[in-house]
Formats: C-alpha cells, sequence, structure tokens
C-alpha cells in the first residue's frame, strides 16, 4: 500500500467501537464501504439457524426438504451472504495494492521518459521489472473479487427467493436466468425481478454486469486480453496513466480487433483511477441495493413461508462423498495424523456448526451427530 493508505488505515478506531462490533462493519467506514445492507442480510438469515430443528428454523416448513438437505442449504446460504461484503472488502484491498503497483510503474516509466541513454531503458532491479506485473496481477484480483460479488449475491437470491437452481453452483447470470424462467405467473418473484433490474440500471451504465463478469472470465479462466495503460507525459515524467480495455472482453484479442476494424474500436479508454473507482462504487451499490431488495423477501417470507417455497432442487448430493478423493496434502511436508484435541469458533461459527449438528457439547472434534447424520 502507499504510504498515505498505511497511515490512514492506522488511525486508531473510536473509543465508541467495541470490540464485539462485526470487524466487517469496523472496516467499512476507513475503506470507504457502505456494508451495511449486505451484513444485515447475512445477519437475519444467520439469526435464523436453530439449533434445535437444525438449519433454518421456518423451512421446516417444506417437506420437500428432509432435514440433512436444509442443513446444507442454510449453512451455504450463510456462506454466500458473508461472502458478499468479504468481497467488497478483498476488492478494496487489491485497490489499495494496485494503487501502490501503479505508482512505482510511473516512476519507472518516468525514469524511461526522461532518459536518453539506451541504458536508462533496462530495468535497474527486479522489483522494478515486477511493477507491471504487480499492476496486472491486482487489476486481475480486483476484477475477480468484484465479479465474485455479484455471484454471491446471485447465490443470495437463489436461496431467499427458493428457486430451483443450484445453490452450490450459483452465479448471477444463473440466478438472473432462473428468476426469468419462474416468474411468469407469480407476482412475488415478478416484483423481486423488476426490483433487481432497477437496482442494476441505477448502479452503472448499461451493460456494465455483462461487462465485468465477461473480464473476470477471460482473466480466470482464458489467456487474457490485452489490458494498455497509456501514460500521460507531464514534462519529463508520467502524471498519471489512462487504461484502455477490450470493449468485448469474451472475445480473443485478434478476434476482437478483427470484428470491431482495429484496436481503437475495440477499446475503450478512461482514466485508470476514475475508471477503477467507478467500478467499485457500481458493484458496491449494486450489491448493496440487491441485499436490502433480498432481506425484504426473507422478511415476508420468514412471516409467511406459504408465500414462496424452497426447492429441492437447490441441492444436489456431490459425487465426492461417494467416490473419496485421493488427494491429501504433499507426503513430504504433511504431519502425521493425529486426533483434534480443540479448535477456536468465532461466536457465529459455532452456531452454524451447532445448528449443522456437527458439534456435541463433549466432543472437542466437529463431529456430525449420528442422531442427524447417521
Amino acid at each position: 500500500m502507499l504510504d498515505r493508505d498505511v497511515t490512514q488505515l492506522s488511525e486508531p478506531y473510536p473509543a465508541a467501537m467495541r470490540a464485539e462490533d462485526p470487524s466487517l462493519l469496523r472496516l467499512a467506514g476507513p475503506l470507504g464501504l457502505d456494508l451495511a445492507k449486505p451484513v444485515s442480510l447475512g445477519d437475519e438469515i444467520c439469526g435464523d439457524l436453530d439449533l434445535a430443528v437444525r438449519g433454518i428454523g421456518w423451512w421446516i416448513a417444506y417437506p420437500d426438504i428432509d432435514r440433512q438437505v436444509r442443513i446444507f442449504l442454510s449453512d451455504y446460504l450463510v456462506a454466500c451472504t458473508r461472502a458478499v461484503p468479504n468481497n467488497l472488502i478483498e476488492a478494496r484491498v487489491e485497490r489499495l495494492e494496485l494503487d501502490h503497483a501503479v505508482e512505482d510503474y510511473r516512476q519507472w516509466m518516468s525514469r524511461l521518459l526522461a532518459g536518453r541513454q539506451p541504458e536508462d531503458a533496462a530495468p535497474r532491479s527486479a522489483y522494478e521489472e515486477l511493477s507491471d506485473h504487480r499492476v496486472r496481477t491486482h487489476l486481475a484480483g480486483a476484477l475477480r473479487a468484484w465479479a465474485s460479488t455479484l455471484d454471491c449475491v446471485g447465490g443470495c437470491i437463489i436461496g431467499v427467493a427458493g428457486l430451483p437452481s443450484s445453490l452450490v453452483k450459483a452465479d448471477l447470470g444463473k440466478a438472473l436466468k432462473s428468476l426469468d424462467l419462474n416468474s411468469p405467473g407469480n407476482q412475488v418473484l415478478t416484483q423481486l425481478r423488476a426490483d433487481l433490474k432497477q437496482a442494476e440500471a441505477s448502479a452503472g451504465p448499461p451493460g456494465w454486469r455483462e461487462w465485468l463478469l465477461g473480464m473476470r472470465h477471460t482473466d480466470v479462466h482464458r489467456g487474457r486480453r490485452t489490458v494498455v495503460w497509456v501514460g500521460n507525459a507531464d514534462g519529463d515524467g508520467v502524471a498519471s496513466f489512462d487504461l484502455r480495455l477490450p470493449i468485448q472482453p469474451e472475445l480473443t484479442d485478434v478476434d476482437a480487433i478483427v470484428q470491431a476494424g482495429g484496436i481503437s474500436a475495440a477499446t475503450f479508454a478512461g482514466p485508470a483511477a476514475d475508471m477503477l473507482d467507478e467500478l467499485s462504487t457500481t458493484v458496491g451499490t449494486y450489491a448493496s441495493d440487491a441485499c436490502g431488495i433480498l432481506t425484504e423477501l426473507w422478511h415476508a417470507r420468514r412471516a409467511d413461508p406459504r408465500l414462496l417455497p424452497q426447492s429441492p432442487r437447490q441441492w444436489t448430493q456431490p459425487s465426492g462423498l461417494i467416490t473419496p478423493p485421493t488427494f491429501r496434502g504433499f507426503p513430504n511436508v504433511m504431519t502425521p495424523a493425529s486426533q483434534v484435541m480443540g479448535f477456536t469458533l468465532s461466536p457465529e461459527g459455532e452456531r452454524r456448526y451447532r445448528a449443522a449438528a456437527l458439534l456435541k457439547p463433549d466432543s472437542a472434534d466437529a463431529r456430525p451427530d449420528p442422531s442427524v447424520w447417521s
């Protein structure tokens, strides 16, 4: 991080802040994030975990979901809700590290611009040469975290609305497609669909969601598209950078240039800092609005579980439990197998384990309770 960011984040928390306050909300202010609604959605769903009934207590109203499936779905839905604010924080961390990498890159480029001899173009150290790789690494990391935020919102949509789609394999695209397929004739889902569409439209310009998810896909799953950092000169130095980003990230570099008729037509440019700030604001706004909408729907369903069914199609038993995996670490570094003597859980973590029938009062290990998991 840049020194100014370290200094700002090193400011002591206000005296009024308590140790038991949620860590996500403690971090939100100094990081400039609004996490209240995503955290609230997670609090509501986690608070409905029932230590006696197991899983989300009021889901007992859905006879198509047996107790074990209810536990699986309930705990993973809590995980999805918590991943929304966590991914927003990770994106901000990547952005802070990116700013540092960009500053190092700017200094290197400034030296190259001011150089008069051929040897001035050569990097002077591995650290200097790594600045280019660090810039690309943290840009990809921020895009990944923002897109993961959206996909975890997708999981929340499927879980909260009871949609007949896999919760574990959820992403935002699948969630919205399932909502499109199941909303006709259902007033509650139709209203949810309209509200989420409005949240997306209000968060940013048309197409922002598809573009961001496309950039994540190409960064994570495919050969990466070329992202150009254009230095803006100020005398003999580089004052700032613009980004040239692909308009259609789902295409390859050459395919995009051929389809568009040139590099300029296949990319768009904007000040790097401003572009990333806008992405952060857009994703944060959408996540906040969507979580607020889902919290209201959760309240309505809790008050009247008949409002929407909870589809058993949300859970499919993974094959990994039938065919045991063979990889159990690297033999040369693994310690001998030993019994777990005890471990520490947060209060929420212990609540989740107990609601899933994984902890017994007389056991230090998180073993399945045979009365539930036999």
